[in-house]
């Protein structure tokens, strides 16, 4: 009977990734599994379904294998993973033109001035018709303020909320100064806000 082999759980990514590159396939399902669901959920998020977020996501863990030789422990490996998906999702854009996003976390503020995330407009329960519809609606206004964002301030603001990156890291992504990194950061909020004022999802907020 063949033992399945495991690797510690502490050991850091980027030993395992040095581990891979030097021939060890254990490693490198452990940063599979490691990964795989965050990385996925970011492609999904960036491309807006699944059936595109699955084509990059093979293709990056492709690029992964084919680059493993020339791998450097010099940043974080999850930077460098996230590096090859930002660049994946390029070329998806460039070959498709297809930009897409799903969801907002960022708390607005609703009409009777309580902070709320997104979701809670869309929690689980037993809504009646007319809350069903109100819903659809939100749930529409969100998606296409997302989309109407410029493409580099929807990728930092998806880095950042979502994948709980830093914007020193978010920086060495999409390769340019962190200044400019949380520059596009303010503009993205400022900008959903603003539509979602325009689409009378929330109120505006006068000081």
């Amino acid at each position: 009977m063949i033992m399945e082999r495991r690797l510690d759980q502490d050991i850091p990514d980027e030993a395992l990734m040095l581990q891979y590159a030097g021939g060890d396939l254990a490693a490198f399902e452990e940063l599979l599994e490691r990964h795989r669901n965050p990385l996925f959920a970011y492609l999904c998020r960036m491309l807006g379904n699944r059936e595109s977020a699955e084509d990059v996501f093979q293709e990056v863990f492709l690029r992964i294998v084919c680059s493993r030789r020339r791998y450097r422990e010099r940043a974080k490996f999850s930077t460098w993973l996230y590096k090859i998906a930002h660049n994946s999702c390029i070329d998806m854009f460039r070959r498709e033109k297809y930009r897409r996003a799903e969801s907002l976390h960022e708390p607005i503020q609703g009409k009777d001035g309580e902070q709320m995330m997104p979701q809670d407009f869309l929690a689980s329960g037993n809504p009646g018709p007319d809350e069903l519809l109100q819903r659809r609606q939100i749930s529409e206004a969100l998606k296409n303020s997302i989309d109407r964002l410029a493409p580099e301030q929807r990728e930092v603001f998806v880095l950042r909320q979502y994948q709980d990156l830093s914007f020193r890291e978010i920086a060495k992504i999409v390769q340019t100064s962190e200044s400019t990194v949380k520059s596009r950061m303010r503009y993205a909020l400022k900008n959903l806000r603003d539509m979602l004022v325009e689409q009378r999802v929330i109120e505006e907020v006068t000081s």
